[in-house]
């Protein structure tokens, strides 16, 4: 579904009529046409660069963050950013990994949590 939606640039409603069976998945995933608040047309276009060729042209040390509590990255994406840096500019590339954090960098017990409160506006 996602080459689909976002690769291919097909329209939801055509996906949707070849596959009925997504209806309830995509109004989770994305309600009201968007996705973790961004529209399909920024996800697609993301969907098209080469990220990786960006990371490695850049002229910046990167610190690669990711909360072990995020239910939205994946955690290999990010040692994986800092060696593409490190390959292309050696040693201005690091990964950290946070004990007790999310996506958003707010304090969470576990992904669960931090997805039970994700909409929600903290202080934290």
């Amino acid at each position: 579904m996602s080459d689909n939606l976002l690769v291919e640039q097909k329209p939801l409603n055509d996906i949707l009529r070849a596959r009925p069976d997504l209806r309830s998945t995509l109004a989770k995933l994305a309600p009201e046409g968007r996705i973790a608040g961004r529209s399909v047309r920024f996800w697609s276009q993301v969907a098209t660069r080469n990220l990786a060729a960006s990371w490695a042209k850049g002229n910046a040390d990167v610190l690669a963050i990711w909360g072990r509590n995020d239910f939205i990255a994946a955690e290999a994406d990010h040692p994986f950013i800092a060696e593409i840096v490190n390959r292309a500019r050696l040693g201005k590339g690091t990964y950290v990994a946070l004990d007790g954090s999310d996506h958003g960098f707010r304090k969470t017990t576990s992904a669960e949590d931090s997805f039970r409160r994700w909409n929600y506006v903290s202080d934290q």
